[in-house]
């Protein structure tokens, strides 16, 4: 009966260190998921890390090519506005060159307008006289 007693005290020792060593299997476990879980965590941050930073990147490009093409924009608004004023100048040059035309029309149409005079003139004592 001791050999029987002494059997199932090792059997019991025997699942107690089973139970012992199943739960600290247990246990690893749980901190392998949980480090597995950490790890998945900052893969996915690492990655979404990564992502904001190809999209800064990618912002910073467009920004620099959006600004390239203000200061063509800027360049041509300027030439531009460069041939209106120049336009300009030609429209008020070619005012002023009228003006003179049209006042020396005027004083040729009042020079012809004396000679027509004084030939009517002439004409009506020729017409007296005849």
């Amino acid at each position: 009966m001791e050999e029987g007693n002494k059997i199932k005290k090792q059997y019991k020792e025997k699942e107690d260190q089973s139970q012992r060593l199943q739960d600290e299997v247990t246990s690893l476990r749980n901190k392998v998921n949980e480090k597995d879980t950490t790890t998945k965590e900052i893969i996915e941050r690492t990655n979404y890390c990564e992502g904001l930073e190809a999209m800064v990147i990618s912002l910073k490009e467009d920004l620099k090519n959006s600004n390239k093409q203000n200061e063509e924009l800027l360049q041509a608004f300027e030439e531009q506005e460069n041939e209106v004023l120049e336009l300009r100048k030609q429209v008020e040059e070619g005012r002023k060159a009228e003006e003179i035309m049209k006042k020396k029309y005027l004083e040729k149409e009042e020079q012809y307008q004396v000679v027509v005079n004084i030939l009517e003139g002439k004409l009506e004592e020729k017409d007296k006289i005849l």
